[in-house]
């Protein structure tokens, strides 16, 4: 359940950051431009961050900078000169929800065993894709209503990696992946 909940708020803040560009403070181009960078860049940086920290640790992370950068975001966003520091934050917000998605998707290969990892891999994203249905909406209330919305969403998904197990599944195609993460932080 826990799981389908950060799949949830992941799937929500990527989008609803895709979708509200255009109604943030500062220039089009520069949060389009900070938004790519800042998926790109939390894409690729997801598998060496996972072999320094555990799952939970990196979720927990994750989401505290998901919830203060959109706080701060909101804060940008009533202030009149906000559109310097937009780009900066949405680049930061953009990185960590992205991050989330990633790290949602390689949760299931070392949480659950290999059997069910399609079964649980399609609960979740079907779930994450209702819950997105949403964010079309979300977006077309006034500002900085919406953002308010998403804050509250990574403040609960932050509060609700507390409770997320730290032991993966003792399958041995995760063993693999972590002792193959673990002897790589050795050398």
């Amino acid at each position: 359940i826990l799981l389908i909940f950060c799949y949830c708020a992941c799937a929500i803040g990527y989008y609803l950051l895709a979708y509200i560009l255009k109604y943030l403070s500062g220039s089009l181009f520069a949060n389009g431009y900070a938004s790519a960078v800042g998926e790109i860049s939390g894409k690729l940086l997801v598998i060496p961050i996972l072999r320094c920290v555990s799952l939970k640790k990196a979720f927990k992370f994750c989401f505290a900078m998901c919830s203060l950068s959109v706080a701060m975001l909101i804060v940008l966003d009533s202030s009149e000169s906000g559109g310097t520091f937009t780009p900066v934050f949405l680049l930061i917000s953009r990185f960590f929800f992205s991050q989330g998605y990633a790290l949602c998707y390689l949760s299931m290969v070392l949480w659950y065993p290999t059997l069910l990892i399609s079964t649980a891999s399609g609960v979740c994203v079907l779930s994450s894709k209702f819950a997105a249905i949403s964010v079309p909406v979300v977006t077309e209330i006034r500002s900085p209503f919406n953002l308010v919305v998403l804050l509250g969403l990574s403040i609960v998904a932050a509060i609700s990696t507390w409770y997320i197990s730290d032991n993966e599944s003792e399958d041995k195609d995760a063993k693999s992946i972590k002792e193959g993460c673990s002897s790589n932080i050795e050398e």
